[in-house]
C-alpha cells in the first residue's frame, strides 16, 4: 500500500514538470494521468492499465459480498431473496454511479469520502454512548442470546431520531462541491471562500447531545 501511495504521489508530482501529464490529468483526472505516465511503455503500459481497471473490480468484491450479508439481516423477508441477486443489483448500481461520476472523479471521490465520514461519526457516537451510558462499560449488560429476537431487541427509535438530529448538524456545517451549509457560509463570511467544513464536528455534537435524551425516553416508555 505504501509503495502504491508513493507511486501515486510521484505521478502527480510529474504534472508540475510534464505538460503532457498535466493535460491528461486535467482532461481525464487520475485515469488520464495514469495512462499518460504509462504511455512510454506502449503495449505493456496498456496491459498494466487493464490490470489496474480489473483491480478496482477485485477490490469491490468484498464490499458487494458484505452488501448481500447486510441486506439479509435487515429483516426476515430479505432472507428470502437469494444472495447473488443482491450482488448483481449492487454491481449494476455501482457501475452506473461510476459512469456518472467518471467525468468529475476527484470531486465525486471527495464527496463520497466526506459523506462516509459524516455517517461514521454519527454511528460511532451512538454505539459508544450506548455502551458507556446505558450498558455501564460492561459487556455483561448485553444479552447476546436475543440477537435474533425482534420482540426482545431495542426498537431503535432513539438511534434513528438522534441520527436524524446528527444529520441536521452535518447539513448545517458541511462544505461540499454541491452544497454548503449556513454555518460553513457564516465562517467564510465575506471572504468569498467556500467556508470551513465543520459538518463532522457538528454531527458529533448534535448526536452526542440528542442520543442520551432520546434513549432515556425510549427506555422509560418502551423499556428495552
Amino acid at each position: 500500500m505504501a509503495l502504491l501511495q508513493l507511486l501515486g504521489a510521484a505521478a502527480y508530482t510529474g504534472t508540475y514538470t510534464n505538460q503532457e501529464w498535466n493535460h491528461a490529468y486535467e482532461i481525464n483526472s487520475v485515469g488520464g494521468l495514469l495512462g499518460a505516465s504509462l504511455s512510454s511503455l506502449r503495449g505493456f503500459g496498456k496491459f498494466l492499465l487493464v490490470l489496474f481497471a480489473l483491480s478496482t473490480i477485485g477490490n469491490n468484491i468484498l464490499n458487494i459480498y458484505s452488501l448481500s450479508l447486510s441486506a439479509q439481516v435487515i429483516g426476515p423477508i430479505f432472507k428470502r431473496i437469494p444472495r447473488f441477486l443482491y450482488t448483481v443489483v449492487g454491481t449494476i448500481i455501482y457501475i452506473l454511479l461510476a459512469i456518472v461520476a467518471a467525468n468529475k472523479f476527484n470531486d465525486s471521490l471527495i464527496s463520497l469520502l466526506s459523506l462516509t465520514s459524516y455517517w461514521s461519526v454519527v454511528f460511532v457516537v451512538i454505539v459508544v454512548e450506548e455502551h458507556l451510558l446505558f450498558r455501564w462499560y460492561s459487556f455483561k449488560n448485553y444479552n447476546f442470546d436475543i440477537w435474533n429476537n425482534r420482540k426482545s431487541l431495542s426498537v431503535g427509535i432513539a438511534a434513528i431520531l438522534s441520527g436524524l438530529v446528527g444529520a441536521v448538524g452535518i447539513a448545517l456545517g458541511m462544505t461540499q462541491t454541491w452544497f454548503t451549509g449556513p454555518i460553513a457560509k457564516a465562517i467564510a463570511g465575506d471572504s468569498g471562500e467556500q467556508g470551513a467544513d465543520v459538518g463532522l464536528e457538528l454531527g458529533f455534537v448534535f448526536t452526542a447531545v440528542s442520543f442520551p435524551l432520546f434513549r432515556s425516553i425510549e427506555l422509560y416508555y418502551i423499556r428495552k
